[in-house]
């Protein structure tokens, strides 16, 4: 392990958070490090000061059950809910708590809305779209019409260079 690797490691490894490949490495590298070593014994000194100077509220024994009740139950919800014979009405029970799209009238009403919406933008962009050749043709000579005329020239090369 090398410096960087260590004092970024250094937090979970007070905190006991690293496997023991990792705890091993950066004991070593500590035995070997003094600059290392030297940010351990800040980064400890650091917490210890925290813990002492900070105060420490326990939690109402109340509470500790409440919790306790709570994960049990929940505990035995999810066993009971990986039985074989209960998984067939866990699906049915989902299936019909997951409500289909059409199911509420607002729902209806939305897709009516997009829908109109829709006709509407179609019907007033049709009269513009080139529906035939004829049309195509026609509003292109018109184009070009109009370009020769901007210029001093009356030709218009159509050109990729």
């Amino acid at each position: 392990m090398n410096c960087k690797e260590v004092i970024d490691l250094i937090d979970a490894y007070l905190d006991g958070e690293l496997d023991p490949v990792t705890n091993n490495n950066i004991e070593a590298h500590l035995r070997e490090c003094s600059r290392c070593e030297q940010a351990f014994k800040d980064h400890h000194a650091l917490i210890s000061a925290i813990g002492t100077a900070a105060p420490y509220h326990k939690s109402p024994q109340t509470l500790r059950e409440r919790l306790q009740v709570s994960l049990r139950s929940e505990i035995s919800d999810s066993a009971h809910d990986i039985q074989p014979q209960n998984r067939e009405k866990n699906i049915r029970k989902r299936r019909r708590s997951a409500a289909p799209f059409f199911e509420w009238p607002w729902n209806w009403l939305g897709l009516a809305a997009a829908l109109l919406l829709a006709v509407l933008i179609v019907w007033r962009l049709a009269p513009a779209w080139p529906w035939n050749g004829q049309q195509f043709l026609a509003t292109e000579l018109v184009s070009g019409h109009v370009r020769s005329l901007m210029v001093d020239h009356l030709t218009d090369v159509a050109s990729s260079d």
